[in-house]
C-alpha cells in the first residue's frame, strides 16, 4: 500500500464552533460496471468515521471477482473501520501514519483471507487459496481452481484538521475538493 501524507489548506474560522476545525462534507457515488445493461453486480463498498470535528476516515473498497468480489470488499471495509475505531490506532496516524496504514491494510488483507477461506469448499493448496470443482462440469482436472475475488482499497484520513494521510492498494481512487469563490468545486 501506497501511503501520502500531505498538510491540507489552512482552515477558515467558524464551522462548528471550533476554529481549528476545516469545514468538511464529504459524498459517495458508485457506478455499477460494465455497460449498466448486464448482469453484473456492484461490488464496492465505503465507510466514513468522524472521529470529532477535526478528525476523520474515509474509505472506498471496489470488490473483483465474481464469487468472492463483495465478500473481499466488506471483509475489508469492516477491518479498517474497527481498526481506526480500536483506541489508540486513530491517534498512531499523528506520530507514524506509514505504520498505521499498513498495520490496518494488513489487518484488512487477513480478513479478507478468512472471509473468503470460509467460503464453501475453499482451502489452501501450494500456498494458494482454491476452491473445490466439479471436474465434469468445469474444466478441473485436479477438481479445483483458484478462488477469484478481491478488493481494492483507497484509505484517507484527515488529521488533526490539517494533515491528510492516504494509503491505496488497486485503482479505487477519492477526488479532494475545495470551493471556489462563487461555490463552484475544484478538485
Amino acid at each position: 500500500a501506497g501511503t501520502r501524507s500531505a498538510p491540507a489548506p489552512a482552515p477558515p474560522a467558524g464551522g462548528d464552533g471550533d476554529s481549528r476545525a476545516p469545514p468538511v462534507a464529504y459524498f459517495e457515488y458508485t457506478h455499477r460496471g460494465g455497460d449498466g445493461t448486464g448482469p453484473k453486480e456492484n461490488q464496492d463498498t465505503y465507510f466514513t468515521l468522524r472521529v470529532d470535528a477535526r478528525n476523520y476516515v474515509w474509505a472506498v473498497f471496489d470488490g473483483h471477482g465474481h464469487d468472492n468480489g463483495r465478500v473481499a470488499a466488506e471483509a475489508a471495509r469492516d477491518a479498517i473501520r474497527s481498526f481506526f475505531e480500536a483506541p489508540g490506532n486513530f491517534a498512531r496516524l499523528r506520530a507514524a501514519p506509514e505504520a498505521a496504514m499498513s498495520d490496518a491494510f494488513g489487518r484488512a488483507n487477513a480478513a479478507v483471507r478468512a472471509a473468503i477461506m470460509a467460503g464453501p469448499g475453499v482451502f489452501e493448496q501450494d500456498g494458494h487459496l482454491v476452491q473445490e470443482m466439479d471436474p465434469d462440469e468445469y474444466d478441473c482436472p485436479l477438481g479445483y481452481d483458484v478462488v477469484d475475488g478481491g478488493t481494492t482499497a483507497t484509505v484517507t484520513a484527515l488529521v488533526d484538521g490539517r494533515t491528510l494521510v492516504v494509503a491505496a492498494v488497486g485503482d479505487s481512487c477519492g477526488v479532494l475538493a475545495t470551493t471556489a469563490p462563487g461555490g463552484a468545486l475544484r478538485c
